[in-house]
């Protein structure tokens, strides 16, 4: 699962991070494929890469000494890539490689060179005292509170201009509600409900994808709606994620 997350991650920057934006593709079967299946895709391999790592963490007591270790080992790893990237730069495109990314490239966890090491480091941190909360609050309140994220993150993603969770810590820690309510008092979703939910979510998906098309070929600009539809599927399928992962491990 996560070598499938991985190359939908790679997909999703080769799409975003290109020289070229797809967006100035005429409507047709490459743009579409372009922006749903490999743009699209990016952020779900997000989700699945991130609920293998909390699914495993829900296993055994979380300790802040052992959260601070995995946090020091992370950076040493984005720091050696960070100043070999630095260095390359530095060699072979100084133009385009400027003293603010010098401070980045420097300290790349905490100044946010990527979004996703400063977000995971921050969950690191903060997750002794979130598992321990969550454990506190028992399982009724832990259900009215996944249902609660799930309606103000989850559902209303599906309405476009409404303020979501971005590329953030606060997207890990709303997926991590939700999985540990799944995986501490629900029961396993069987192969029946898992294709349900997989279904309707990739439902709401399709729809929201025609609808971004038919308002294209009316001549309306389909960016943020498209933009709007990954986030809706993204959060939409927290759930479904879970399950699609907890099939993985079954024998």
């Amino acid at each position: 699962m996560r070598i499938v997350a991985m190359f939908m991650i790679l997909a999703h920057h080769f799409v975003v991070h290109n020289g070229y934006d797809v967006k100035n593709l005429p409507l047709g079967p490459e743009r579409i494929f372009f922006q749903l299946v490999m743009q699209g895709g990016g952020k779900v391999g997000v989700v699945i890469f991130f609920t293998i790592s909390a699914w495993f963490f829900l296993d055994k007591e979380q300790t802040i000494k052992s959260n601070l270790k995995r946090i020091w080992i992370l950076e040493r790893e984005v720091l050696f890539w960070s100043l070999a990237l630095m260095a390359f730069f530095l060699v072979f495109d100084r133009a385009d490689f400027g003293m603010k990314m010098i401070v980045r490239s420097v300290a790349p966890t905490i100044m946010g060179l990527w979004w996703y090491v400063t977000a995971y480091a921050t969950f690191l941190a903060l997750l002794p005292f979130l598992s321990k909360g969550l454990r506190a609050l028992g399982e009724h309140m832990h259900y009215a509170l996944a249902i609660t994220v799930l309606a103000i993150w989850g559902l209303t993603s599906f309405i476009p201009g409404t303020s979501g969770v971005n590329d953030s810590v606060f997207g890990f820690i709303y997926l991590f509600i939700l999985i540990s309510a799944y995986k501490w008092y629900m029961k396993p979703f069987t192969l029946k409900q898992t294709w349900l939910m997989t279904g309707t979510g990739l439902g709401f998906f399709l729809l929201y994808t025609c609808a971004s098309v038919m308002l294209s070929l009316f001549g309306i600009d389909k960016g943020n709606l498209h933009h709007r539809t990954v986030q809706a599927a993204r959060h939409h399928g927290g759930l479904r994620h879970v399950s699609a992962v907890r099939l993985a491990f079954l024998p």
